[in-house]
């Protein structure tokens, strides 16, 4: 998969959780407050790793 098209479902994936919190905390679901922190932790990781390689340190063309 192409790393923007990666970058693009993760940023959506992460607004999602980032909305799913939101009613979680409105609710005070402490065990899914944390499931759901911890998805966006790992998440916002995998996003920097992408945006590292795309935008810093990568050689690769084959997705233009």
């Amino acid at each position: 998969m192409c790393d923007e098209v990666e970058i693009a479902r993760i940023a959506r994936a992460i607004t999602v959780i980032e909305a799913r919190l939101i009613a979680a905390r409105h609710l005070r679901l402490a065990d899914r407050i944390r499931l759901l922190e911890s998805e966006k932790r790992r998440l916002e990781a995998r996003l920097v790793q992408l945006k590292t390689k795309r935008f810093g340190l990568s050689l690769d063309t084959s997705c233009y």
